[in-house]
């Protein structure tokens, strides 16, 4: 727990999510999306109507953690599914990405194939047919 701003600092901070409606958040975003080092994500939710904004140090992201645990692993192939922005940098260091059919547009144009909703269980179902 953070009691004082001055150990805000401490540590390694990782994530900070925020989720309110677009017009709450969006000045928040103007304010941090141009600051170098952090990655900034904003976008609605894909199931509700609120916003989210993202925001981590630019080495935490998706693709950066599936990279070390590929290295940890010794994984020789790395497949990847998604359905939002903050999949994006995921998507282009896969193997094989896949996106479902709710997915945002611009991930199902990087994506190597489009799979069922998350909705109607797409991933479970390409695992089952796939491994």
């Amino acid at each position: 727990m953070v009691d004082t701003e001055d150990k805000l600092y401490e540590g390694k901070t990782c994530y900070f999510t925020f989720i309110a409606p677009k017009n709450e958040l969006q000045p928040l975003y103007e304010c941090v999306k141009h600051i170098e080092g952090i990655n900034c994500v904003f976008q609605q939710d894909k199931y509700r109507s609120e916003y989210w904004l993202e925001l981590c140090p630019g080495n935490a992201t998706k693709a950066s953690a599936i990279q070390r645990a590929k290295q940890l692993c010794g994984c020789q192939k790395v497949i990847v599914f998604g359905d939002s922005a903050n999949d994006i940098s995921m998507f282009h260091m896969a193997d094989e990405a896949y996106a479902t059919k709710n997915a945002i547009d611009e991930l199902k144009e990087i994506a190597t194939g489009i799979i069922e909703s998350n909705n109607t269980d797409g991933v479970a179902k390409w695992l089952e047919v796939h491994t």
